[in-house]
């Protein structure tokens, strides 16, 4: 269907470590960019915002590796090849949700990771700590909505 659409497309040899690629990535980006308001650039210069991102992406590493998944560090290092093209001004679709004041995909990221560092025995702080900060917004940002429409 996709050849005679003439679509390019690829079919991933490996798909559960696509899957989980794609997974770290969105854990890492998203939330480290909802809980500092930052751009992609902010991620693209500011040492401190990538060490806060890697933190959460090396804990879906260690998961991986208990899944059968696999992910390793030149998985990290390949996403940096990703960044370093994506336009600076743009943002995350967590941070669009959370400056929009809409509930945000923390369940199916952070709280994903969280059960399942419980599940196989990980240690996963960065992800609790980033969970506990943008629930605690969301509710922040629900209290306001709330009030403005009293």
């Amino acid at each position: 269907m996709f050849d005679e659409a003439g679509l390019t497309y690829e079919i991933p040899k490996n798909m559960l470590h696509t899957l989980w690629y794609k997974f770290m990535i969105n854990v890492g980006i998203n939330q480290a960019s909802a809980v500092t308001r930052g751009q992609y650039k902010v991620f693209q210069t500011v040492d401190e915002a990538r060490k806060l991102m890697e933190s959460a992406m090396r804990e879906v590493i260690r998961l991986s590796q208990k899944t059968g998944a696999n992910l390793s560090e030149d998985d990290l290092k390949r996403w940096y090849e990703i960044l370093y093209n994506v336009y600076p001004e743009s943002r995350t679709s967590m941070l669009q949700d959370i400056e929009a004041g809409r509930n945000t995909e923390v369940e199916i990221f952070s709280g994903l990771i969280c059960e399942l560092g419980k599940k196989y025995g990980v240690a996963t702080p960065v992800n609790q700590t980033l969970y506990y900060i943008i629930k605690t917004v969301e509710a922040i940002q629900s209290q306001s909505k709330k009030t403005s429409l009293a």
